[in-house]
């Protein structure tokens, strides 16, 4: 298990950890410590860690905070499991990126380099730095413009064209809803700065250690500083993410904190197709998610359930923050410089 987790790399590529899902279960013969087996393992990542960062001369508080993951996945175990100790397969594949040396955890959150996944095209005013994104071409919205994929919820179809001289597309704005109105963009005035495949800093968001905005801004400022020393050759110029925690429906739950919902005033939010069943599983950890019955032990729990109980799509979730803004953050600078009257767009 330990060769064919870490030493050969090639064992599980595809199907983002399938191969590890499928290792069998060892209750019948461990009973209770059953993940613990899995959980050694794991541990093993430590070490490997530990030598790939001093060969780049990492600092060692950095190597320490990444080498929590394997408590935050522990720790996600025990909910799934009621209190036992090991490690979910869902995830432990995810170890590999540690190892690497690709994914580091700096302050709150985690980072590494990849290509941009999103299909949206972001673009700012040359002049007065105004940030807007463009709805990929195609995309199909619901009735609050949410990206779906299901027929029956389509309520109208994005469409996006790239000329010599305009571009013409539909916006979405930084609460992460699309509008149901075409715009044109002179490419004198208006340059793109994000689409799909540019180098990001894709963010990832351990469990614990609380969400304010003094500890966002600090952790996406130390990561764009950290990567652009240990990674020179590898430019970029925004961070993004992928994952419940920015689904802008949020915005509309009540629940006990509200640094979530703080932390995405500050973000450019956009929504993913489809339902956001992964996400659920990282709220609940329950296998498979049934609203009737999951947990209801937080105010998050609670407030997720009922909403999906009353009828209601839970939606896949994304955002991205261009660094040149970092000095911004705090301000809501993207919801705030939204160009609603330039557009001759009502507002969203």
């Amino acid at each position: 298990c330990y060769n064919l987790l870490f030493t050969h790399t090639d064992y599980g590529q595809e199907g983002f950890g399938d191969a590890f899902r499928k290792w069998p279960s060892l209750d019948s013969v461990m009973g209770e410590l059953s993940g613990t087996f899995y959980l050694l393992i794991a541990l093993a990542m430590v070490p490997e860690v530990l030598k790939v960062h001093g060969d780049m001369e990492v600092d060692a508080k950095i190597s320490k905070d990444t080498c929590l993951q394997i408590s935050c996945f522990s720790a996600n175990y025990r909910q799934l499991t009621r209190g036992q100790l090991g490690i979910s397969l869902n995830q432990i594949h995810w170890l590999r990126n540690y190892t690497a040396g690709k994914l580091f955890r700096i302050g709150r959150f985690e980072y590494m380099l990849r290509p941009f996944r999103g299909t949206l095209t972001v673009y700012r005013h040359r002049d007065d730095g105004t940030v807007l994104a463009l709805a990929p071409d195609g995309a199909c919205y619901d009735e609050d413009g949410y990206e779906v994929d299901n027929d029956m919820e389509t309520k109208w179809k994005a469409s996006f064209k790239d000329g010599n001289e305009f571009v013409s597309g539909y916006p979405i704005s930084p609460s992460g809803r699309a509008i149901d109105s075409e715009v044109r963009l002179k490419k004198n005035e208006w340059k793109c700065v994000l689409k799909n495949g540019d180098t990001t800093l894709d963010m990832h968001i351990p469990s614990g250690g609380g969400m304010t905005l003094s500890k966002c801004r600090d952790s996406m400022v130390n990561a764009t500083s950290f990567f652009r020393k240990y990674f020179p050759t590898e430019p970029f110029n925004n961070i993004t993410c992928f994952s419940w925690t920015f689904n802008p429906q949020l915005q509309t739950l009540e629940f006990s904190s509200d640094n979530l919902a703080r932390f995405q005033r500050e973000l450019y939010l956009y929504t993913g197709k489809g339902p956001g069943q992964e996400g659920l599983w990282y709220i609940f950890f329950q296998e498979p998610f049934d609203a009737q019955t999951a947990p209801r032990d937080t105010s998050l729990q609670r407030a997720v359930a009922d909403f999906i109980l009353a009828g209601n799509t839970w939606r896949n979730g994304a955002m991205f923050f261009l660094t040149e803004d970092l000095q911004k953050f705090g301000t809501g600078y993207y919801h705030t410089k939204f160009p609603v009257d330039k557009l001759g767009l009502e507002k969203v």
